[in-house]
């Protein structure tokens, strides 16, 4: 009886990962095949875009020109920079004087008046926010590529009157090394699945680099104003539309990112702040993330339960899933030429599997992040303070 009992308890233990990985599969990939005839059906609202800005991010130039290229019929871009000799105000104006008929304007955040916000991306929108001639705001990070598109597929879905936020998953682009392909492999394989998984389930994923919603609906919980105090505004919006009733809509094509650069420290630091962040947030859900963001966990549950074969089985599985979600996402949008290897994705795959306990495990060793300089400690549901 208790041999019984022990199988029973790791079959448990290994079918969360399981069942997340085909369920998630299957949503993801149907939700990403959907043709784009939809375009152009939603409702043409004039847009403002929020962009904040600091520092030179591998490709940029190409990032920010991406929307001045978009095509759409009233939208202003409104850059949000902290100071005057920041390098990315440099780019701003050389793309404002190649393209004069985009209605686009260049903001500094230290030249503002009111309170500092904790949170440097939220200080950084605030007279952008001010500023925005339109009701629709659109805030969409440093590091966004988009398709001339991106506008249209934003206001998809907005005449229903229980949207609150419009949001996208991210892809990775260009991304030549192997940490670029290790970044691309968790935004494909584990976040892409997981955000389809929550958005399905009615859970308010939302992710800051594509955020579209009404400045008159934020007002309702405060706006700017309540989500400063918060590292994750991105998370805690959707918590906020949650609360007055909205939903979140999540758009059929991803945002790029561009990969050319990234470094394993990249990887490493930014993970492990996305994993305390979840963790202050959501307790419960993060501890129970360690069984299910990989692989190599629950085939050790599964070696005691059935043995070898089942293990390897569940693995080989598993990558196929991953495989399919890497392709589903890498060939939505031409690589400009850069192909990912399929062995060196295979090396990458069996590296993220021990890197994901790693980084969980690490969480817990401190509550205290580094994000563009800042020194920042984060507490019980993600509340900021500062850190010396």
């Amino acid at each position: 009886m208790q041999v019984i009992g022990a199988t029973l308890v790791l079959l448990l233990l290994w079918l969360p990962s399981f069942l997340s990985h085909l369920v998630g599969t299957w949503l993801a990939v149907r939700h990403l095949a959907v043709s784009k005839a939809f375009l152009r059906t939603g409702s043409s609202v004039s847009i403002s875009i929020l962009k904040p800005l600091k520092g030179m991010d591998p490709g940029l130039l190409q990032n920010l020109e991406s929307f001045f290229k978009l095509v759409y019929p009233e939208f202003e871009i409104l850059f949000c920079v902290g100071e005057r000799d920041d390098p990315a105000a440099l780019i701003v104006e050389e793309l404002m004087k190649t393209y004069p008929h985009v209605r686009a304007k260049l903001l500094f955040s230290s030249e503002s008046s009111g309170s500092r916000a904790l949170n440097p991306k939220v200080q950084n929108l605030k007279p952008a926010y001010e500023a925005a001639v339109s009701d629709w705001l659109l805030v969409s990070d440093s590091n966004v590529f988009v398709e001339p598109e991106y506008l249209w597929e934003c206001v998809e879905g907005i005449d229903d009157k229980d949207v609150g936020i419009v949001t996208a998953l991210v892809r990775g682009r260009h991304f030549q090394s192997f940490a670029g392909t290790l970044e691309a492999a968790y935004l494909h394989h584990f976040f892409a699945r997981w955000m389809v998984l929550a958005w399905r389930f009615g859970f308010p994923c939302v992710l800051g680099k594509s955020m579209f919603f009404k400045k008159s609906t934020a007002s309702r919980f405060g706006g700017l104003a309540t989500l400063e105090q918060y590292l994750a505004e991105d998370y805690m919006a959707g918590r906020a539309m949650e609360h007055l009733g909205l939903k979140v809509l999540l758009m059929r094509s991803p945002v790029c990112q561009n990969l050319s650069e990234y470094s394993l420290h990249n990887f490493w630091s930014r993970h492990l702040r996305w994993s305390r962040i979840r963790r202050a947030q959501a307790p419960i859900a993060f501890f129970c993330e360690i069984f299910c963001s990989g692989s190599l966990l629950p085939a050790i549950f599964l070696w005691g339960a059935l043995g070898i074969k089942a293990s390897l089985i569940h693995l080989l599985i598993c990558l196929l899933c991953d495989a399919v979600m890497m392709l589903t996402l890498s060939n939505r949008v031409d690589f400009g030429g850069s192909q990912w290897k399929t062995l060196r994705w295979l090396f990458v795959w069996a590296f993220l599997q021990i890197a994901n306990p790693l980084i969980w495990l690490a969480s817990y060793t401190s509550r205290a992040i580094l994000w563009r300089g800042n020194r920042l400690e984060i507490r019980r549901f993600g509340r900021l303070e500062a850190k010396s």
